[in-house]
């Protein structure tokens, strides 16, 4: 239950295999896609992630990576094993790219607002963390980011994989519009980002 000591398991029943859910991650407004997901109804929690989904016979079937949780029902979600030892290797043999990033990705410190059909381009600033590079730049929310060094921005999710290219210390040049349609290019060292 996320308050140390001996570790406990959480009984449940597998009710779905290859489930797609989409996850609310922390500095994000928007969430991310996961799909082939184990789904059980066991009571997972904050800090469950990266432990084991195990059957009656202590053999580990999943990876605990989502979970929902409701006055009525908790939902448990896990990456199927095979799915997650074959990433694990990609990991330790250091096969970076698609999906996986290694080593602190580059953090310039906005929250987006999520990708609307119809929307501008560019990514949407919805809010700002303190003491950040962005917070420097002085963007505000309601800035649309559309440049980040030359690469145009066309939604949130394409600034998060472009952010994810950089580290901790690079130096990028980002251009956006304010609300009142004034273009700005600055250049600005990112940090480091927080463990996702």
């Amino acid at each position: 239950m996320g308050a140390g000591g001996v570790p406990s398991a959480a009984e449940g029943s597998i009710i779905g295999l290859n489930r797609s859910i989409t996850t609310q991650s922390e500095g994000s407004l928007s969430g991310e896609r996961l799909t082939g997901m184990i789904q059980v109804d066991a009571q997972v929690i904050a800090g469950d992630s990266g432990g084991p989904l195990y059957d009656a016979q202590n053999e580990v079937v999943g990876m605990d990576t989502a979970a929902s949780s409701s006055p009525m029902q908790s939902l448990g979600f896990a990456i199927p094993i095979d799915r997650a030892l074959s990433i694990a290797q990609k990991i330790e043999t250091g096969q970076d790219g698609g999906n996986i990033t290694l080593g602190v990705p580059g953090f310039l410190g906005i929250q987006y607002r999520p990708d609307t059909a119809g929307s501008s381009v560019g990514a949407v600033v919805a809010g700002i963390v303190r003491k950040t590079p962005a917070a420097d730049l002085g963007l505000v929310p309601g800035d649309t980011i559309v440049s980040l060094s030359g690469s145009t921005v066309t939604s949130g999710e394409q600034l998060k994989t472009l952010l994810s290219q950089h580290r901790g210390g690079d130096r990028v040049s980002l251009t956006w519009h304010d609300s009142h349609g004034a273009s700005h290019t600055a250049s600005v060292t990112l940090i480091d980002g927080p463990a996702e």
